[in-house]
């Protein structure tokens, strides 16, 4: 029988969280005369072993949060799985400088490393189970009906136009491409590569319609920094046409895979689209949509967050 998401998450947290309490308590009760153990001089002021035990004591009891909602304070659980990572390379460090005895030193980092696995399956988890939260059923792809779906992208009317989508519809096919928000670099990465395929793109669609987790203030330069004139723009920051649509959000390996993280440096160091701030849901995919006489004909939900986005009517073209 497989274990509950939650069930695993919370086992998970559970032991990073002992983990820090028992060393927490372990410096605590560290007795002057057992100083040398970790190479200080039983005359070494205890004070600041007290101050570093009660910071860990306290770090461990945040996860306390992810504990009861792993899904609202996955951050807490990210913060953590980041400091085991951090503790051991400290811990080196401090040996290396000839500031920790090796035969603590090495043990010490042993042991963050190995609860460098909980911490960081914890996150995953968290992630995966996120990723799903919107559908109960499991099944992706299968959360609105046809009709409900439609309502909610139809009606909508987009900036630069007093037109429904439904009714710009009416003049030809109309492309909807929906990239997350403007701090992801494969959005502009997709954008840049829009405005660069533009002519090719208007012999399939009538009008292009961008779609972005950020506020319509920042949207509107997309029009002239990525050489879109005729583009419309959709602010969506509730996601209300990413769920009609379809357009799930990403699991862990989909949004923090090794493939994405590599094509994220590449995409925003090496060709310069840059990497803005996160404000919007970092874990929403993104996608295009095909709407023609009123009707959703064509959805493209992207493999993972670097991934291209479909923009031809017959999936030809990539963006």
């Amino acid at each position: 029988m497989k274990t509950p998401p939650k069930n695993r998450i919370r086992a998970a947290l559970i032991s990073v969280l002992l983990y820090y309490e028992i060393f927490a308590v372990g410096l605590i009760l560290l007795t002057a005369d057992l100083f040398p153990l970790i190479g200080l001089p039983p005359s070494t002021a205890a004070w600041p072993l007290r101050l570093a035990a009660v910071m860990v004591g306290v770090s461990g009891m945040g996860l306390i949060l992810p504990l009861r909602d792993p899904i609202r304070h996955w951050g807490i659980t990210a913060l953590i799985a980041s400091g085991q990572i951090a503790l051991p390379i400290a811990t080196i460090i401090l040996v290396l400088w000839g500031d920790l005895p090796p035969h603590v030193g090495v043990p010490m980092a042993l042991v963050d490393c190995l609860f460098f696995l909980p911490s960081i399956l914890a996150l995953i988890w968290t992630i995966d189970l996120y990723a799903d939260s919107e559908n109960p059923t499991g099944e992706r792809g299968r959360l609105f009906s046809a009709n409900t779906a439609s309502d909610a992208v139809l009606s909508v009317v987009p900036d630069g136009t007093h037109r429904t989508i439904a009714e710009l519809s009416d003049d030809g096919s109309v492309l909807i491409l929906l990239l997350r928000h403007l701090g992801c670099t494969f959005c502009r990465k997709s954008l840049a590569a829009l405005g660069e395929q533009s002519e090719l793109l208007k012999g399939h669609y009538h009008h292009i319609v961008i779609v972005t987790m950020s506020p319509i203030e920042e949207m509107l330069s997309i029009r002239t920094r990525y050489h879109l004139p005729s583009a419309l723009l959709v602010s969506d920051p509730d996601r209300t046409i990413y769920r009609a649509l379809e357009i799930p959000r990403g699991t862990a390996r989909q949004t923090l895979g090794w493939g994405v993280l590599r094509e994220g440096l590449l995409s925003g160091l090496l060709f310069r689209h840059g990497i803005g701030t996160v404000r919007s849901d970092p874990f929403q995919l993104s996608g295009s949509a095909i709407i023609k006489h009123r009707s959703i004909v064509a959805i493209y939900p992207t493999e993972n967050a670097a991934a291209d986005v479909v923009a031809t009517s017959d999936g030809s073209c990539m963006l």
